[in-house]
């Protein structure tokens, strides 16, 4: 169960830069707005 929760951490980070990185190239603030609700919640 560490392991798994370390991994998704790791997982939710890795979601997080990739999110960023699109929505600098496409300007859509407000998806990047949804999804960091989304990986926060």
């Amino acid at each position: 169960m560490v392991f798994l929760g370390n991994f998704q951490r790791k997982l939710g980070v890795v979601n997080s830069f990739v999110i960023f990185a699109v929505c600098r190239l496409s300007d859509d603030y407000l998806i990047f707005i949804l999804m960091a609700a989304y990986t926060l919640r």
